[in-house]
């Protein structure tokens, strides 16, 4: 089986999965102007659940990080969260959740000795929040209070 191999090979799988409600979102809100896209929405909707139940199935044993496919069409900035939350919906536990986009993908890279972490010697990027995330991981939505490299920086919202 694929997700046993993925597991032994110790492969860590980096998930997406906001950008599939982005396009459903998408089609919800404007509608299917063509049989096609009316297929591609259903094709959308099926896969959504499989990725989703897939994913609950192998989680205790596949690392997960979560991405972004932020920036381009229908994916904007800020749209991680709601891939937070899905992969929390799995079962993930918010804090399990926020090291999927911190630490564990700096680990990955082989670069956690300068970001992905809070310690001495590290970059210190992070975000102040007005809510406790091991509460409510949509905290990450709301609003926050960013620093690159120990500064505050000032932020667009897109």
């Amino acid at each position: 089986y694929l997700a046993d191999e993925i597991a032994r090979r110790g492969i860590v799988v980096c998930t997406t999965i906001q950008a599939l409600v982005g396009k459903i979102n998408y089609y919800n809100e404007n509608g299917c102007a063509t049989s096609s896209e009316q297929k591609e929405y259903d094709i959308l909707r099926t896969y959504e659940d499989t990725v989703l139940r897939a994913i609950e199935l192998t989680r205790s044993y596949i690392k997960y990080t979560i991405g972004s496919d932020a920036g381009w069409r229908i994916s904007p900035f800020g749209a991680i969260v709601t891939g937070m939350k899905m992969m929390c919906d799995t079962g993930m536990g918010n804090i399990e959740a926020i090291h999927a986009v911190t630490g564990r993908p700096s680990d990955f890279m082989e670069i956690s000795d300068t970001v992905g972490y809070l310690k001495p010697g590290a970059q210190a990027d992070f975000l102040i929040l007005d809510e406790d995330p091991e509460e409510n991981i949509l905290a990450f939505a709301g609003k926050k209070r960013v620093f690159l490299k120990g500064k505050e920086v000032s932020i667009r919202v897109y």
